[in-house]
């Protein structure tokens, strides 16, 4: 009885290690992948009154939460949405960034601006390393 209720936690653990791996929204076509075969990409997509969201990836659109937080297969990527700072249109300004994904790695997508009706930029750093793969200036 002991080795049941054994074998059942470990398996019960290991399917909870997974989901929570796994639990970004898969941004590409098929059945989802193991986090060992997928690169991971996290929106941070409000703060401080600034937004941006990642409305495709590929061309593919992005299902959820303005992309929270997105498994991608690895190779380039191409992300494409919208950033809005402070002091800017509502509908935001549209842009398509470009960055190369490693298998297996975690990166962060945030959006930054400078002062009040400033320079907006977005960057996409690679966490462990800190080393940002792709930035750009959005506004003005």
């Amino acid at each position: 009885m002991m080795r049941f209720w054994g074998a059942a936690v470990v398996a019960l653990a290991a399917g909870a290690a997974l989901a929570a791996a796994c639990g970004a929204t898969p941004a590409y076509a098929g059945p989802e992948r193991d986090r060992a075969e997928v690169a991971v990409l996290e929106v941070t997509y409000y703060a401080k009154g600034i937004y941006v969201t990642v409305e495709a990836v590929d061309g593919r659109p992005v299902e959820g939460e303005s992309g929270a937080k997105l498994a991608l297969l690895p190779g380039q990527r191409v992300l494409a949405g919208r950033a809005r700072g402070f002091g800017q249109p509502k509908a935001g300004t549209p842009y398509t960034l470009s960055f190369l994904a490693r298998l297996g790695a975690s990166y962060a997508l945030e959006l930054t601006q400078t002062g009040f009706s400033e320079k907006l930029s977005i960057t996409v750093t690679e966490d462990g390393t800190g080393e940002v793969v792709a930035s750009l200036e959005v506004w003005p």
